[in-house]
């Protein structure tokens, strides 16, 4: 029987204490007795079957471990994305999608073209975290997405040396993903960047290349930018034979 998933920092401990939003949805789902059985995870990797204990004044949910810690391998090559934010609840989707398919980190990035504010980005971060638990929960991934501060591309570009592989995907790309990706092993790290819908700027263009940016293209129609990203993150796992381990 799949028991019910809940997110919890510290799980190392005999007791675990759920937060406010976490013990919260366990109650919703009346699972609060005494010895109920449930599946913790703290977003590392790290998973245990923990049971509840009866804490009725309490706020937060107290649970006790009834198995062994098992620990998921990380996912490689560890995989950073770089996205021009869309606009409105498409960015939700985007956060979403990306945890469902255990992305290790997602930096809004802005651009010349991007339609967002920095200021207003950083406003949704606790937001999006709080989507990402929630799409841990549903999918099974055991890691949690980072997000990061939003970034400028500028910012972002100057990074591509510390990957091995960095990639900035264009409609105008010199050479297809699928080409560039085929035979290529010993990835341990790769860098996405995927533009706003307008495209990057020409200057973009070159000054991610000084910075050994590849420019790629998908084998696939022009995209909105939340469905470029995650086609994107499907593309580079299959062709570099990572497997979703749960």
């Amino acid at each position: 029987m799949k028991l019910y998933r809940f997110f919890c920092p510290d799980i190392t401990s005999e007791m675990s204490v759920l937060d406010e939003d976490e013990s919260h949805h366990l109650r919703v789902l009346r699972l609060e007795k005494e010895n109920q059985k449930v599946e913790l995870f703290d977003g590392a990797g790290n998973h245990r079957i923990a049971e509840v204990v009866c804490e009725r004044n309490s706020k937060n949910i107290v649970l006790k471990g009834v198995g062994p810690i098992e620990t998921d391998e990380p996912f490689v090559p560890k995989t950073v994305l770089a996205v021009s934010l869309p606009k409105g609840e498409r960015q939700d989707t985007l956060v979403q999608m990306c945890q469902e398919l255990a992305l290790n980190k997602l930096i809004p990035m802005f651009c010349e073209r991007s339609p967002e504010r920095v200021t207003k980005a950083k406003t949704r971060l606790e937001r999006w975290h709080r989507i990402t638990i929630s799409a841990a929960k549903q999918s099974g991934v055991n890691f949690l997405t980072e997000i990061c501060e939003p970034l400028k591309f500028q910012n972002i570009i100057q990074t591509a040396k510390n990957y091995s592989l960095a990639l900035l995907f264009s409609p105008h790309g010199a050479e297809p993903i699928t080409n560039l990706l085929n035979g290529r092993s010993g990835l341990s790290s790769v860098l996405c960047l995927i533009g706003p819908e307008g495209d990057f700027t020409e200057a973009e263009l070159e000054e991610a290349k000084r910075c050994n940016c590849i420019p790629v293209s998908m084998p696939l129609p022009v995209m909105r930018v939340e469905t470029a990203a995650i086609a994107a993150l499907v593309l580079l796992r299959t062709l570099s034979n990572t497997e979703l381990k749960k």
